[in-house]
């Protein structure tokens, strides 16, 4: 594109990683594991990992949005994220039942367990802060104006 668009509207529903996390592959670090505990002490490194790839896939994203656009332009861009500046500390409540469903079928063979083991699939939800510093830190946007809303899931 010759940079002839301005305006870019992104709604974004799904994680924008395209691999694994290195950390995880390379050091054979399961996302995921049958047993709970197992899975709820591992969740930090897991998170950390995710956090990292997100970053770097969310900045290519930017530069190659900023490519597409006009000087001026703008662009809107809509995700799943979630409102606390904290770091996450468990698994978003939809990823938490998906897990407790994989665990069930490698439990009952439907699903190879080093198949299991090997799955890297996750929603990571960046915090507005994340965000912002990831958009700051890219250079080629300003935020005119950032919301985020508390949609719980019970």
């Amino acid at each position: 594109m010759d940079q002839s668009t301005a305006l870019l509207v992104y709604s974004i529903s799904k994680t924008l990683s395209l691999e694994a996390p290195e950390d995880l592959t390379r050091n054979l670090i399961p996302a995921y594991d049958i047993d709970e505990h197992s899975r709820s002490e591992r969740l930090p490194i897991v998170l950390e990992a995710y956090a990292k790839q997100y970053r770097k896939d969310f900045t290519l994203f930017l530069e190659l949005r900023a490519k597409e656009l006009v000087s001026g332009g703008r662009m809107i861009v809509s995700l799943v994220g979630r409102c606390s500046d904290a770091i996450a500390t468990k698994f978003s409540y939809i990823l938490e039942i998906v897990a407790q469903i994989l665990c069930v079928m490698v439990s009952e063979g439907v699903i190879d367990k080093e198949k299991f083991d090997s799955f890297y699939g996750l929603l990571y939800e960046p915090s507005s802060e994340e965000l912002r510093e990831i958009i700051q830190e890219e250079g080629s946007f300003s935020i005119r104006e950032m919301r985020a809303h508390d949609l719980e899931l019970i």
